[in-house]
């Protein structure tokens, strides 16, 4: 039996859900004593497993299932979707509570930390508070109510690389936003999981107490006409504070969110009992 990974090759999504990628590759070992397979052109044969990563997939799922392959998707979206796959698994414990719905085994799989990213300096001059992505998705209007604090946010919505990414982090000492699509109340964790693997600090608007709860001490969660001030408070620190407060936060993150330690956050619910070769 094989376990292979797979998602429809995208530029920008292919970048934007690699962190997902990255942690099945170091928790699946864990997890079910197999090493993964990034799928490319492989044979797949009755009793392997694909984990199918990110959006659509349901025509994907629907041709493996007749071959008799077990099929996992890594609902990487803060919406309940099911393409018809054995399993659903999802980034958020928010969203693994609202996936409990669907009549199959659903897990929680927390998105890892990557020790390999380069780190976010704040010895060097911080003179922005920075958004990457865009405002379009309902933060239109979240982003006049910070404005209204006389605080302009940075928005950049053209880092679909890791060489651009990593170059932004290395030259931009930030404080970094985030703001869910519409009106979830869920916490991206691929954003803010990459992120944090970045040594970046991090304001976010509420989400829910369960993944509020999951990044106490390592995101600062506040309302959205708060932001704006909180975000003041932290540009009258000194460099070397804002420092000091960025390496309390990874070491918190980097002992939670180490693959060994993450393992133990892993959830499932709704176990497939008749299954002959679920995992």
């Amino acid at each position: 039996m094989n376990i292979y990974i797979k998602q429809i090759y995208n530029e920008y999504l292919t970048f934007m859900y690699y962190p997902a990628v990255y942690s099945l590759l170091h928790l699946i070992p864990f997890m079910y004593d197999k090493t993964p397979i990034l799928f490319t052109n492989e044979t797949i044969i009755d009793g392997d497993i694909v984990i199918w990563v990110g959006v659509s997939g349901i025509h994907e799922i629907k041709e493996l299932k007749k071959k008799n392959i077990y099929t996992v998707h890594f609902n990487l979206e803060p919406v309940v979707e099911d393409i018809g796959s054995d399993e659903t698994w999802t980034y958020s414990l928010y969203m693994y509570e609202k996936h409990k719905c669907l009549s199959k085994t659903i897990k929680f799989i927390p998105i890892i930390h990557d020790e390999s990213l380069p780190k976010t300096n704040y010895l060097n001059k911080i003179n922005e508070l920075t958004f990457i992505g865009s405002m379009n998705c309902g933060r239109v209007d979240k982003e006049k109510i910070i404005n209204e604090s006389y605080v302009n946010i940075n928005c950049i919505d053209y880092l679909w690389t890791e060489q651009k990414y990593n170059l932004f982090i290395i030259n931009h000492a930030s404080i970094y936003l985030n703001l869910t699509k519409y009106d979830t109340k869920t916490l991206p964790s691929i954003r803010i999981n990459k992120l944090l693997s970045h040594k970046c600090i991090i304001i976010s608007e509420k989400t829910n107490d369960e993944d509020e709860e999951l990044y106490k001490d390592m995101v600062f969660f506040t309302d959205l006409n708060q932001i704006g001030e909180l975000y003041k408070s932290f540009i009258t620190m000194s460099p070397q504070e804002l420092n000091n407060l960025a390496e309390s936060i990874y070491q918190k993150f980097i002992l939670k969110f180490n693959s060994k330690n993450a393992f133990h956050l892993i959830k499932h619910f709704k176990i497939h009992l008749h299954s002959t070769h679920y995992i």
